[in-house]
């Protein structure tokens, strides 16, 4: 028998994947297995832009849209390349609204059940506008999965946001703002913040901001007492939108700038405003008309998980203000007006854990933003005390906050047992994205408290399980092209 008739050089698609290319004709075996047009050059080949590579990683290389295009052109485009890349990763639609619902919603309730469910039934019939297959492509990214959805190395994770920023950027590009776009945008926000791309993060949810005040999401509020009942559902869903908005902005903000911190540009409403609700009736979230003035540690049995959540950033604002303002008076006085905060900070924690309910994921984000304001606080008393006068008790105020940082960090270590022993039945998905900030601060703070010879045998024995969590949560997240 003769061998097979071999090509000189590998193909295209191999060599750009850095496969090795079995050089068969006229298709290699890696082109033939995956459908891809497989091309042989010569050697004094130079390959134009738009050649078959360029259709093969079609639509990772997209074609610019014309100058002019009309609504309906650009729905039906939108809505092409939507169905392209659900088919592509192998899933769904619905299963990534489920996903969705079950996980990422828990923490941030940017869309009311039902509606989303009303947008993925039009969208398979093609009946949905540009900025809603946006919605539903960002859906799609942030409830991809390793190894299952994204066996093929074409669709990497890197890919897939490139894709969808781009396309969600060029839509933005051609239409006025919508609450499609603004939901969109704080859902890649989200996964650029957890996937640890702060600088694009903290450019996402900026512009994400100024598109949510733009379409009037930020004073949702006003119509949250309407007389029609589907206004006053259509508030409520788009004021929690907004206080997502609000509270991934401070985890980013922390990230991003953790000395010196940015004032936030999606600043907290007054205390007299309702807080926002994702109290279920029917798929749809009701007001609870709750405010931040009225709802004491003592009666708040009709708050909402996602209240709570806003409760606790109201309390995160303010050590960040206290901890942030220039010295003012003498050292005591500015310590035990940060005393008094820890105290409020400590009651709320204690409401948070023994109050909220223990569903899976409704409180993971309320007690994430105490613990690491409490953290904030107590690094800035150690630090003012350090400067107080000879004759005055430093230590006492050293030994409060040394034993108050041990105490939460101790918390955290329980945290990261429990965690890892729900997400061992329900998988990492369930984890809310703001975990992984805190797990790297109880880490340091471990680890600092080693240099200077501190050890304390239960802190070290919970350093494996918060490591433990932080690699799981990084092995979802952060992705290596």
């Amino acid at each position: 028998m003769t061998s097979p008739q071999r090509a000189p050089r590998v193909c295209r698609i191999c060599k750009a994947k850095k496969k090795a290319c079995g050089k068969e004709l006229p298709t290699c075996s890696y082109c033939f297995k995956r459908g891809f047009d497989c091309v042989y050059e010569n050697e004094s080949d130079t390959p134009p832009i738009s050649d078959n590579v360029a259709e093969v990683f079609k639509p990772w290389s997209l074609t610019l849209f014309p100058m002019s295009i009309s609504d309906t052109t650009l729905d039906r485009t939108m809505a092409y390349h939507l169905h392209y890349l659900y088919k592509v990763v192998g899933q769904s639609p619905l299963q990534a609204g489920k996903r969705f619902l079950d996980n990422f919603q828990r923490w941030l309730p940017v869309i009311a059940p039902r509606r989303l469910d009303e947008h993925i039934e039009l969208s398979k019939r093609g009946l949905v506008g540009a900025d809603v297959s946006i919605l539903l492509l960002s859906i799609c990214l942030v409830t991809l999965r390793s190894g299952g959805d994204l066996a093929d190395p074409l669709v990497h994770h890197a890919a897939v946001h490139t894709t969808v920023r781009t396309l969600y950027a060029q839509v933005q590009a051609m239409m006025h703002a919508s609450t499609s776009l603004v939901q969109a945008g704080i859902i890649l926000s989200a996964y650029e913040y957890a996937s640890g791309q702060i600088d694009s993060a903290f450019i996402s949810i900026a512009v994400c901001i100024r598109m949510a005040q733009v379409v009037g999401v930020d004073t949702a509020y006003n119509r949250l007492d309407a007389v029609q009942e589907e206004t006053r559902l259509q508030a409520t869903s788009e004021w929690n939108l907004w206080w997502s908005i609000i509270v991934l902005e401070r985890f980013i903000l922390l990230e991003y700038s953790d000395a010196g911190r940015r004032a936030p540009m999606a600043v907290c409403p007054n205390s007299d405003v309702p807080l926002p609700s994702d109290t279920e009736s029917n798929g749809e979230y009701i007001p609870t008309y709750c405010t931040m003035s009225s709802s004491t540690i003592q009666t708040s049995s009709g708050l909402s998980s996602f209240g709570r959540q806003a409760q606790a950033i109201y309390l995160l604002d303010r050590c960040l203000n206290e901890t942030n303002q220039s010295e003012q008076g003498d050292s005591e006085s500015q310590l035990l007006k940060l005393q008094q905060l820890d105290k409020d900070l400590q009651q709320r924690l204690s409401v948070f854990m023994t109050q909220t309910p223990h569903e899976p994921g409704l409180r993971c984000g309320t007690i994430a933003t105490v613990i690491r304001s409490l953290y904030i606080l107590h690094k800035e008393i150690l630090s003012r005390a350090g400067s107080l006068p000879v004759d005055v008790d430093r230590e006492r105020w050293v030994r409060s906050s040394e034993a108050a940082l041990e105490t939460i960090t101790k918390i955290m270590t329980d945290v990261a047992k429990h965690h890892l022993e729900y997400i061992s039945r329900s998988g990492v998905d369930c984890l809310a994205f703001c975990c992984a900030c805190n797990l790297r601060v109880a880490i340091k703070h471990i680890e600092d408290r080693c240099k200077h010879g501190f050890v304390c045998k239960s802190l070290l024995g919970g350093l494996g399980y918060l490591k433990a969590l932080e690699t799981v949560f990084n092995r979802r997240w952060k992705f290596n092209p």
